[in-house]
């Protein structure tokens, strides 16, 4: 699966899916963006490994900074650890298909954005 295949395929569920979760349209696209970052910064630090061994879902939450995501969309931490939640599965399913994390987030952006 390329970039754009990943984007297609998991960007409009995943924008969904923090709504169901309590977010506005416009603090979806902010917690992707921001939610990207820190995967982003996650796989520089240990890899895209570090980040789906262990126990999956779980490992990835880890090594996310839920604080840092939930000031930068104004919103407070227990409602971005829910967000999160609901779109890490996906998130998980994206980086195993081999697209990455940076390729992933770059094109979530374009799509968001264009």
């Amino acid at each position: 699966m390329n970039f754009q295949d990943i984007i297609s395929s998991h960007g409009p569920a995943m924008l969904s899916k923090l709504q169901s979760a309590g977010l506005s349209a416009e603090q979806a696209e902010d917690f992707l963006l921001a939610a990207g970052g820190q995967v982003s910064t996650a796989v520089s630090r240990g890899g895209i490994a570090s980040l789906l061994g262990g126990s999956g879902v779980d490992n990835l939450l880890k090594n996310i900074d839920i604080g840092a995501i939930a000031k930068k969309v104004g919103i407070d931490k227990v409602l971005a650890e829910k967000a999160l939640q609901s779109v890490a599965p996906m998130v998980m399913e994206a980086l195993q298909g081999g697209g990455g994390a940076s390729a992933m987030l770059g094109g979530l952006a374009g799509k968001l954005f264009k």
